[in-house]
Parts: structure tokens; sequence; C-alpha cells
């Protein structure tokens, strides 16, 4: 038992640690690159699930564990406290499990929801005009200047808007579809859903509250230096000030 209970310790432990002080050692990777660093991130975050689950589990053995030695224990006012302790610790660790499942249930659902309907909103609204290295681009009609990647379907589509099409010379509209094309080719609405779904379910962990803001600028780093491997840094820093992006 006493291993369990040192394996229990070191689990907390790191994940107590990783989650409040992680965001404070992650800024001295700066210097890698943006794709590293957000590797780093995930990183972090990957191995604090790992050390929650690992808890959870350790909690299971641990209750298992003292729920039967209840067989091997007398009764008695020297263990009292011992036995209660022991007689309550099943039900109070699938108390916890309860509770986080309920936890997770409530804060992913109104996320899937709005998922659900802006994907509803952008299929009916866009038609499918031409396509770019092989990935379909779909025309908004909008005049409000758009340029995202939707991952509605089993491929990735990239979105532009009239808006857009009207606002940017060719230079600059090539500047932009290759910066959209690196979030479809690298999964950034992946990775980014992930850092949401951090800091959703655990915003009182430093780490996880600011993994959106982090792991956005780095994705539009990230993708700003694979266009830049594409097209001229004048170009893209001419569509960024017009789209605003």
């Amino acid at each position: 038992m006493l291993n369990y209970l040192a394996l229990l310790g070191l689990a907390l432990a790191w994940f107590f640690v990783v989650g409040f002080a992680g965001h404070r050692i992650l800024p001295l990777a700066a210097r890698l690159s943006p794709g590293r660093q957000v590797a780093a991130w995930l990183t972090s975050l990957y191995s604090l699930i790992v050390s929650l689950l690992t808890a959870l589990a350790t909690s299971i053995v641990l209750s298992v564990m003292a729920w039967h030695s209840l067989h091997t224990v007398t009764p008695g006012r020297s263990n009292l406290w011992f036995v209660i302790l022991v007689s309550v610790l099943p039900w109070v660790t699938l108390g916890a499990i309860s509770a986080l499942a309920g936890a997770l249930l409530t804060r992913l659902e109104p996320a899937r929801q709005a998922a659900r309907a802006v994907g509803a909103l952008l299929h009916q609204r866009s038609a499918t005009s031409n396509s770019f290295e092989g990935m379909d681009i779909q025309m908004v009609a909008t005049e409000i200047p758009l340029a995202l990647v939707a991952d509605t379907r089993r491929r990735p589509v990239l979105l532009i808007s009239t808006g857009a099409q009207d606002l940017l010379n060719e230079a600059e509209m090539h500047a932009v579809l290759w910066h959209e094309y690196a979030h479809a080719i690298y999964q950034h609405n992946g990775i980014k859903r992930v850092a949401a779904t951090a800091a959703a379910l655990a915003p009182r962990l430093p780490l996880a509250r600011l993994m959106p803001s982090k792991i956005d600028r780095l994705c539009e780093s990230w993708a700003d230096e694979f266009a830049l491997a594409k097209v001229s840094g004048e170009d893209l820093s001419s569509a960024r000030e017009k789209m605003h992006f």
C-alpha cells in the first residue's frame, strides 16, 4: 500500500507543480520555433492529464485495498477512526469520479452545441468555388473580411468571404491562402480546441487558463512562418493590416 501512496503523492505533486507553475517555466522556451513551443505547451498539458488519471487510478486501487483490509481488522476503540475512514473512502472516491464526469459533460456540452450551430451556418451560407493546393475553397457571401479554416467536414475547407476577395489584391490573397493553408495542414483548429477545452475544464489552473491565448498567438506565428516561405513579408503584412488577423 505504501508504494501506491507514494505514487499518488508523486502524481498529485506533478499535477499541482505543472498546473500552477508551468506557465512560468514554459516562456523559457521562447527561443524555439512556434511549432516547438506549441509542442511544449501541449506536452505539459498532456502530462497534467496523465498525472490526474494516475492519481484517480491509484485512488481506486487504494480504496479497493482498504475495503478488503476491513476483513482482517477487528473494529475497536483503538482503530475506530481507521475503520470509519476505510469504510467511507470507496464511496468518497466514487463520488469524486462521478462529480468529475458530471463537470466534464456540463462544461463541454455548450461548446459542442456552439460548434454544431457554427458548422450548420457556414454550410448554409457557402458554396464550393475552387481549390488551393488540393484544398477546397468556399466563398462566403458577406461583406465582412473573413478568412478561416473550417473542420466541419472530413477534410478541412478554406473559407474566404466575398468581402475579403474585394479587399485584397492577388498577392495579398495568396499570402492569406498560404497562411490559412498552414492552419489546415498543421491542424491548428484541433490544437486550439484542446487548449480551449483545458481552460473550460480547469479555469483555476494557470497553465490551463492561459493556454488558449498563448496557443492562439503561437499558431498565428507558426502560420506566418510557413506563409513567409511562399510569399513576401510585405504582402503578408499588408494582408494582415487589411484583414485584422
